[in-house]
């Protein structure tokens, strides 16, 4: 059963167990961003606390408004901080690609403490959508 989870955006959902202790639980969250060019565009993101480690997954969809390309994306990936440090990307993995136009993407970035889901369309206005999971240790 979920509950909410007070470390995570509004409308998220924890999954808790008591063996999951010094763990955040498994936290789904969702993000949503409009494009209109080229340019990398951050759909989700999340500061990492100090001294954590967190396996995550994105479901991401993107779909221009006029119907023409569409795309879809499953990545994975580990990102911790340690010592003060930046958050780190390691292991990233895509599970699933599909698209229209090759141009287009949807992966992990990092950006000083902020993991992120970045996405990237082309010169057309592209609505996307994203779906996170992850479990992390502190």
């Amino acid at each position: 059963a979920g509950m909410e989870c007070l470390r995570c955006a509004p409308g998220s959902e924890l999954i808790t167990h008591p063996a999951l202790a010094n763990s955040t639980g498994l936290v789904s969250d969702t993000g949503a961003v409009q494009t209109t060019d080229g340019t990398a565009t951050s759909a989700w993101t999340k500061s990492l606390p100090d001294d954590t480690v967190i396996t995550i997954q994105a479901v991401i969809s993107g779909r221009d408004t006029s119907g023409t390309d569409r795309a879809s994306y499953i990545v994975e990936a580990q990102a911790h901080r340690e010592g003060g440090g930046s958050a780190t990307l390691t292991d990233i993995q895509a599970a699933y690609t599909s698209e229209t136009d090759s141009a287009w993407a949807g992966t992990f970035t990092v950006s000083g403490n902020d993991l992120r889901v970045t996405v990237t369309g082309a010169s057309v206005t592209v609505n996307w959508s994203v779906a996170i999971r992850y479990i992390g240790s502190e």
